[in-house]
């Protein structure tokens, strides 16, 4: 409402349009001055509009004046952060007075370089530097995320509440948030607390719903009329990262402090967990300078007081390691079932048989592996790791097929009781607290540590979709709105009927993404943990059924919180189908980083393992599929085995009958007839062609623990042994373990075979087939031979070769000049050849 002349306004008036201007445009930035400043606005933004207090942190004393519209004021565009913005602006305009000293306010402006998180005043919230008082002499300090919703009736309402998202659509007054007009001046008001996200509303007038009558950012609620839309960002920091330089072994960093907030008082900085003065202050600017890192990957975590206490930033930094994921292979450690390393924590529960049941792995027996050199030995770039958190401390009630044969079903499979245990680590329920019977926190971070020192990146395996029943999160918010109610077992409604909403058990409470602050829970946690123990990405389970907003989120939050010096942080998904364009919906820019990619391990296993189809259509339908993920092609994670499918030896060795991805027949047969080790080694040779297809292809291999020896099971959970190593192997177990190592060391050796141009077939049939891979000055031609006939002969025609290229063949030494852009060869029955160009 505008007056004839410029007219104060009361303090509780000039706070709410204070607020309602960041609600408006979002990312402005009020610009100090000594003299007025003008933000121009639409007259239709009202002092009783929904209230963001946290948002604008200019003193609380500025006085306030309506202006009329033809008053004369300054551009608009100078106090806007983006100036495209500026169109919005309406002949209608709001004046604010700074015209009084504010020894808080700073005049220039500040700059970022470099910087993946320069926040400024975001929609989420600020904190008013200690001394702003309010008339009643208390401190004017507004907390991060506290919001104050305004509804001002145009009659004399008895009651009115707030319902939204983020309380469940609560209906009445003892659940809704309720507002109330304590000072008589008919705005209606309450104070909600609400984490960053995008969160919907409604007011309840006397029993009514009405959308917020002044908030003009609303969407279809489905039933003919709006709700209306608060979106929040996340809390400014408290330091911002204005630059870096990684130089070598060195690294110097820069920090600021944004101009509407003071410096942290305390700062502190580690280096790998370990204390570090390399700090100092000068000129209201953090620096850290570090020198002489060893080879391998740096954890630099800058420790303050943040805007909701202890916060910090984490810098990765890599001395001589690639940082480039391409470059890594990932071995899967599914920690209860590796090494146990420490039998004090072992508790197994009571009653339980032992192949579901906690058997003691631990992550120092994985610390121990780790220093030994044996991932190392074996050409590992990662380590993927079972979800840390707490699991339930008991076991649940299930079945298992009690069945044999083939094809077998869910509805027409006989199923006897059976109990489990979250030994697995899919059963999250206290996210705060690792599982006991895998280690402490600092027996984690020692784990990390110690890879780090190796130069190997850790995975955890994020289980985002659900978390277990007697979860806190569960008990203390199942009527909230977390969870997607009521709850449908997915296997009675179907798995691809309803993917997202469906729980995979009755005690698996399945996440509602819908729902933003389920996301900055979720995340948060997640995050926390990443930060904590240094990890460099993560696996995310269970992809199709998680809601898409939740990804994005995900993604966002990787980069800003976890990319800071450019090296990815890595999001690899899993995503059981045969479907890639199902798979490449959920990768880009904007999403996760890659797949585990299943298409070609059903082409992989029918070629190898079953020898269902020949090479030559299997490595057509793998191509086939990589042009569907395109650029990414490269980065989805390519496999012969995971801990849902039977082992790999066990459909080579012909100990399975059933298909490749038959589950349920799979998983009854380790319950009936579970496979032993092999006693012949044609399936150790066909193991071993696998692998070296694997390798020498685009894709960032896995290494299943166990499938490196050829370890036998059928389905989960037979295909989760035990790990046995060195005098527990047999003679073909050491052989195709040593010739594993011997393969890793090669893609590690060869960047063609981790980055360069993959060629069309040379040579392409039943049983054999040929290629090469180049960058720059590296070659890599690649022979394998499936047959059964103990040698074959040929030439293979490589007119990209130059004539004189001596090649060397990595296994046995051999040397062979290229003529005429020809390559003659012999090669023995299931055997491989890999022939690299010699320098």
């Amino acid at each position: 409402m505008v007056g004839d002349s410029p007219r104060p306004l009361d303090r509780v008036q000039s706070r709410s349009i204070r607020r309602t201007l960041v609600a408006r445009f979002h990312k402005i930035m009020l610009t100090h001055r000594d003299s007025e400043v003008l933000l121009a606005m639409n007259h239709s933004v009202a002092p009783y509009l929904i209230v963001l207090m946290f948002l604008t942190c200019s003193s609380p004393d500025q006085q306030v004046t309506a202006a009329e519209p033809d008053s004369d004021v300054e551009a608009v565009t100078d106090v806007l952060v983006d100036t495209s913005m500026a169109d919005i602006a309406s002949t209608d305009t709001l004046m604010i007075d700074t015209s009084q000293d504010d020894s808080n306010a700073s005049t220039d402006d500040a700059t970022v370089e470099d910087a993946k998180d320069s926040e400024g005043l975001a929609a989420d919230g600020c904190t008013h530097d200690a001394g702003e008082m309010d008339g009643s002499g208390q401190s004017d300090v507004v907390p991060c995320g506290q919001i104050v919703f305004s509804y001002q009736p145009t009659s004399s309402p008895k009651q009115v509440l707030l319902s939204g998202s983020f309380n469940g659509w609560a209906s009445d007054s003892a659940t809704a948030a309720v507002l109330s007009d304590d000072d008589g001046d008919g705005v209606w008001q309450v104070t909600q607390q609400l984490t960053p996200g995008s969160w919907q509303y409604k007011f309840i007038v006397d029993g009514n719903w009405i959308e917020d009558p002044n908030n003009p950012e609303k969407i279809d609620d489905g039933f003919g009329g709006y709700n209306s839309v608060l979106s929040i960002e996340p809390c400014p920091r408290a330091l911002t990262l204005q630059s870096y330089t990684i130089q070598g072994s060195s690294l110097v960093a820069t920090f600021t402090t944004p101009a509407w907030k003071v410096a942290p008082k305390e700062v502190s900085m580690t280096v790998d967990h370990k204390p570090s003065m390399a700090l100092s202050w000068k000129d209201g600017l953090l620096k850290i300078s570090i020198d002489n890192l060893a080879d391998g990957i740096h954890d630099i975590r800058i420790h303050y007081d943040g805007v909701q206490g202890q916060d910090l930033w984490l810098l990765k930094v890599y001395v001589g390691v690639s940082t480039d994921w391409r470059d890594s292979t990932i071995y899967f450690v599914m920690t209860d079932r590796f090494v146990n390393g420490d039998q004090k924590n072992d508790d197994p529960v009571a009653g339980v048989d032992p192949a579901t049941n906690f058997a003691g792995g631990d992550f120092k027996g994985i610390t121990d592996k780790i220093n030994s050199g044996y991932f190392t030995s074996l050409g590992v770039g990662a380590l993927w790791l079972s979800w840390p958190v707490e699991q339930p401390k008991g076991a649940e009630e299930g079945l298992f097929p009690d069945s044999t044969g083939c094809n077998l079903g869910t509805q027409t499979t006989k199923y006897s009781p059976m109990k489990y245990t979250g030994y697995h680590g899919y059963w999250p329920v206290d996210t705060t607290q690792t599982e006991p019977r895998f280690g402490t926190l600092q027996e984690l971070k020692n784990l990390v540590n110690a890879a780090h020192s190796k130069g190997i990146r850790v995975l955890l395996d994020y289980t985002a979709n659900h978390v277990h029943s007697a979860s806190p999160w569960f008990i203390e918010h199942s009527k909230k709105g977390w969870f997607h109610m009521p709850a449908e077992v997915c296997q009675d409604v179907g798995w691809d009927n309803k993917p997202v909403t469906c729980w995979f058990t009755s005690y698996l409470a399945d996440l509602d993404y819908d729902n933003p602050q389920v996301i900055e829970a979720s995340l948060s946690s997640a995050f926390w943990w990443a930060k904590q123990v240094g990890a460099d990405g993560f696996r995310l389970d269970a992809v199709k059924h998680i809601e898409m907003a939740f990804v994005k989120a995900l993604r966002v939050r990787a980069n800003k919180e976890m990319e800071l010096t450019g090296v990815d942080f890595y999001i690899v998904g899993e995503t059981f189908t045969g479907d890639a364009q199902s798979i490449q919906a959920f990768v880009g820019e904007d999403k996760i980083h890659a797949q585990f990619d299943f298409p070609a391990n059903m082409q992989l296993l029918k070629g190898f393992a079953k020898k269902q189809i020949g090479l030559d259509t299997m490595d057509a339908v793998i191509r086939g599929v990589r042009a569907i993920y395109d650029d990414q092609g490269a980065w989805m994670s390519t496999f012969i085995g995971n801990h849902d499918m039977a082992r790999f030896i066990s459909h080579a060795s012909g100990s399975l009958d059933c298909g490749i991805w038959d589950i349920i027949s799979n998983q009854a047969a380790g319950w009936k007839k579970p496979p032993k080790q092999p006693s012949s080694v044609q399936a150790y040779e066909q193991l071993k062609l696998a692998f070296a297809y694997l390798y020498t292809t685009p894709g960032i291999p896995l290494i299943y623990y166990g499938d490196e020896f050829g370890l036998p099971g059928a389905g989960d959970p037979d295909n989760r042994r035990m790990m046995r190593f060195d005098g527990a192997l047999s003679t073909f177990e050491s052989q195709t373990l040593e010739w594993m190592k011997q393969l890793g060391q090669l893609r590690a050796k060869h960047p063609a075979l981790r980055a360069g141009a993959w060629s069309p077939p040379l040579w392409k049939e039943a049983d054999f087939l040929a290629w090469s891979r180049s960058l720059d000055k590296d070659l890599v031609i690649v022979l394998i031979h499936r047959g059964d006939a103990q040698l074959k002969k040929g030439t293979l025609s490589v007119p990209a070769v130059a004539d004189g290229t001596a090649l060397v063949e990595w296994f046995s030494g051999k040397k062979m000049v290229v003529n005429q852009g020809k390559l003659p060869f012999e090669i023995a029955a299931r055997s491989a050849q890999v022939w690299t160009a010699q320098p």
